[in-house]
């Protein structure tokens, strides 16, 4: 995965990002612009601006690891981790487990690293 420059979009800064922002995050990722994936960069934009997330210090060694809270789960969140040796991102929504893509939560901590 590419890391994408901070400071080239207002990715987490601002509520929502145009269009031409989604698509320079999408190209700064190497990911496919379609429509769907559009949105959950909007999405992952929109966790991170909310501050949606906890950050979860100290629980591994070569680990970052954060909790997602769910919009539709109501208090209930999924656990997301980068292995720094690895560069690997998991998340433990069914998005990604059933899917395999990068999911929205996944996207809202990629995007910034």
């Amino acid at each position: 995965m590419i890391a994408y420059q901070k400071g080239q979009n207002q990715f987490g800064i601002k509520p929502q990002l145009s269009y031409n922002e989604c698509l320079s995050v999408a190209k700064g990722m190497d990911i496919n612009p379609t429509p769907s994936n559009l949105k959950r960069i909007e999405n992952a934009n929109s966790i991170r601006f909310n501050q949606q997330y906890v950050e979860m210090p100290f629980v591994r060694d070569g680990y970052e690891v954060y909790c997602v809270f769910s919009q539709t789960l109501g208090g209930q969140g999924y656990i997301v981790s980068y292995q720094i040796f690895k560069r690997t991102w998991v998340c433990s929504c069914p998005d990604f487990q059933f899917q395999g893509h990068q999911c929205k939560h996944i996207l809202t901590f990629s995007t910034i690293r």
